[in-house]
């Protein structure tokens, strides 16, 4: 079944070789989740990208 456009954003399955969160796991968070996340929201609100 395929996934919802609405909630594919948020899912991104990563794993390090020892499943803890490392430099480069939190890297591809912050790329693939944090900072989509606050862009769009950022637009839904009409704010600069200083805010």
């Amino acid at each position: 079944m395929p996934l919802c456009s609405s909630i594919s954003w948020w899912l991104n399955i990563w794993h390090s070789g020892n499943h803890w969160s490392n430099e480069d796991t939190m890297k591809r968070y912050l790329s693939t989740i944090i900072i989509p996340f606050i862009s769009n929201e950022r637009k839904k609100l009409i704010l600069t990208s200083s805010h």
